[in-house]
């Protein structure tokens, strides 16, 4: 960003005739550094939302295909479907987020870790290994630290 010169003292400027001050901007509120596995957390839920929803859609559309060719029996398999489109809709979002490096409150995502553990319902292999790193990963000091600093960014509160 650039700021205005003035020629004169008192901050007016001679081209205009107005007296108008110098204009200073202010640098933008710099975000904490980010930690490696905070990172890592915000990569793997991007990497399983979208296979979470590409493999739900696999499940319900197969599960359609046989539910009508057999009369509804088939439509059990779109159970493993109706686990996976939500949670890789969850996962999608909180990847998004990580990747965000504008300076907003981030929750830890303990909730979403141990939401990826009930992948294994819809045979989600990937997420539920990737809900294990997320919830091992939060028990890092400077992870744990680096959630506190977002969260206090906006309230004004110390971590």
């Amino acid at each position: 960003m650039r700021a205005i010169a003035s020629d004169q003292p008192g901050g007016t400027h001679k081209s205009s005739g107005a007296s108008r001050p110098d204009v200073i901007y202010a640098s933008p509120v710099e975000p904490p550094p980010v930690p490696g596995k905070v990172v890592a957390i915000g990569a793997l839920h991007l990497a399983c939302g979208l296979m979470d929803i590409m493999l739900g859609m696999i499940w319900l559309g197969q599960g359609l295909f046989l539910g009508a060719a057999t009369l509804g029996l088939g439509l059990v398999l779109c159970l493993p479907g109706l686990v996976l489109l939500p949670l890789g809709t969850v996962e999608l979002v909180s990847g998004l987020r990580h990747i965000d490096r504008r300076p907003r409150p981030l929750s830890a995502p303990k909730w979403i870790g141990a939401m990826q553990l009930s992948a294994i319902l819809g045979f989600g292999i990937f997420s539920f290994i990737s809900g294990i790193l997320t919830l091992v990963f939060l028990q890092d000091p400077a992870v744990a630290n680096h959630y506190a600093q977002r969260r206090a960014l906006h309230t004004g509160a110390a971590p």
